[in-house]
């Protein structure tokens, strides 16, 4: 049923929690990656057989990175493979956010940009002109500041895989499993928001149905 995002501000600072729920078929064969080339920081990620690494990371630089497919109409542009994976190298918050946020996009997406050194969180969400009148629209996630509208977003912040910011052509085509996860997620983390990795894993792997679906138990399909 897709991809789930939750980002809260932690007891030792940004906290994100990630799951990668993409296709059955991927199921047990997905990638845990440490790389690293000449030039570029050691990166840590998730990553599917036969695409670049990336899915999902942390690098040597404390730039850590997600994402959420989108499915509005495809576009010409830079698949988001290379994008994210060359963003994964980047060496600080702003280079990483330029090479996420620049067109052409070929694809609608989500990505959650953290940077460690600079203490900063953000939504980026990118489209093309086939699908969407915005081609990138960023919301900082913020923390123990006021929320402006249209900037900024407050910690606890969810996402999935329907569009929250992008001004679309056409009704959103995402999976109806994405409101159910989307709802799931801020409702706990407005209730009882994770403030330590271990709280961020039992809430994303506990058997619900909804965030976390077994064959026996899927809430959302």
């Amino acid at each position: 049923d897709r991809c789930s995002t939750l980002v809260t501000r932690g007891l030792n600072g940004w906290l994100v929690g990630h799951q990668e729920d993409y296709w059955e078929k991927f199921f047990g064969k997905m990638l845990a990656l440490e790389l690293e080339f000449a030039g570029f920081p050691k990166l840590l990620c998730l990553g599917y057989p036969g695409q670049l690494p990336a899915g999902a990371s942390i690098n040597g630089y404390g730039i850590a990175l997600t994402n959420n497919s989108l499915w509005p109409k495809a576009g010409v542009g830079i698949s988001k493979q290379a994008r994210h994976f060359r963003a994964a190298l980047a060496t600080t918050f702003a280079e990483a956010l330029i090479t996420l946020a620049y067109g052409p996009h070929a694809l609608t997406d989500h990505f959650t940009l953290l940077g460690a050194e600079e203490d900063l969180a953000a939504s980026i969400e990118v489209s093309n002109i086939v699908a969407s009148a915005d081609e990138c629209v960023i919301r900082q996630i913020v923390h123990n500041e006021p929320v402006i509208p249209g900037e900024s977003v407050a910690a606890p912040f969810a996402h999935a895989n329907s569009v929250q910011w992008l001004d679309l052509h056409e009704p959103d085509p995402c999976p109806p499993g994405s409101y159910m996860r989307l709802g799931k997620l801020s409702a706990e983390a407005a209730r009882n928001p994770p403030r330590t990795a271990a709280d961020m894993l039992a809430l994303l792997t506990k058997p619900d149905g909804i965030l976390r679906k077994l064959p026996d138990k899927n809430l959302t399909g």
